[in-house]
């Protein structure tokens, strides 16, 4: 059986929730946020024999979405485990999100959030991010992400630029109920029910930051960093502690609206049952 659909009363047949959108410059998803987009989702690699599989979309049907084909990466994934070796951009840009490293790569988890699949971080070092550095353009723009802490009381990061403090990012803290968007000098961190799911959107623009949590806004000053390196997605630096992610997306140099913004918002809420 397919995993049940989501969000059937936000996205329209044959469309996805980034169409009407400034096409992201990175954009990484357990479903097809853009309609043009025609590759796979995901590459799986099994733990019996380290075979490897592109895991591709479901079709739109009527008012749905279109997640990943669950069928296929359970076929893949039969009587083992499986981890995400390649998480595939859907900007266009060919921006992919790899790790080769096997015991670095998130494990699979095909039913993890209303029957919908995801990527799940359980140990130190554990992440997909870009083989090669991207340059921000101008060092402000919009991140996004869906993510939810499972367990324990360390970092997780659900996308973060050029990591390891040179860049900007969204993470989950290391205190309890609390997300952030950072510069790693300065923090907007709104409160965040702990092990639970929540959808952010970071706007990076000097003092007029914001990050949305869910339904509320929090405004500030973070300071958008020039600088090349990685996007990494689905990323825990710590051990200790155990994160669930869907869903990640950068805009370049574009601040979504606050229309744009509530939009995103209510969308992944919506579709992925949270």
């Amino acid at each position: 059986m397919h995993a049940p659909y989501r969000g059937h009363r936000i996205v329209p047949a044959a469309s996805a929730p980034l169409d009407a959108f400034t096409t992201p410059a990175a954009a990484y998803s357990m479903r097809r946020l853009r309609s043009a987009y025609t590759g796979p989702a995901i590459r799986l690699r099994r733990a019996s024999d380290n075979a490897e599989a592109d895991i591709p979309f479901l079709g739109f049907t009527s008012f749905t979405g279109a997640p990943i084909d669950t069928a296929a990466a359970n076929a893949h994934c039969n009587a083992t485990t499986c981890f995400v070796r390649t998480w595939y951009d859907q900007s266009g840009l060919a921006r992919d999100v790899v790790m080769t490293t096997a015991g670095l790569q998130p494990l699979f988890v095909a039913n993890c959030q209303n029957g919908l699949p995801c990527a799940r971080t359980t140990t130190a070092g554990q992440k997909v991010e870009t083989s090669a550095g991207i340059t921000t353009a101008t060092g402000k723009g919009t991140l996004n992400a869906v993510a939810h802490r499972v367990a324990g009381g360390q970092y997780c990061f659900p996308i973060a630029l050029a990591p390891g403090s040179t860049g900007n990012a969204i993470f989950i803290n290391n205190n309890p109920n609390e997300w952030a968007l950072t510069d790693y000098a300065t923090f907007l961190v709104p409160a965040a029910a702990e092990n639970a799911w929540h959808t952010a959107v970071g706007v990076i623009n000097g003092a007029s930051s914001v990050i949305r949590l869910d339904t509320a806004e929090t405004a500030g000053t973070v300071a958008g960093k020039v600088t090349t390196g990685p996007i990494s997605i689905a990323s825990q630096p710590d051990a200790g502690v155990t994160c669930s992610y869907v869903e990640g997306i950068y805009w370049d140099n574009y601040f979504l609206t606050a229309g744009e913004r509530a939009a995103l918002t209510a969308n992944q809420k919506s579709f992925w049952g949270f």
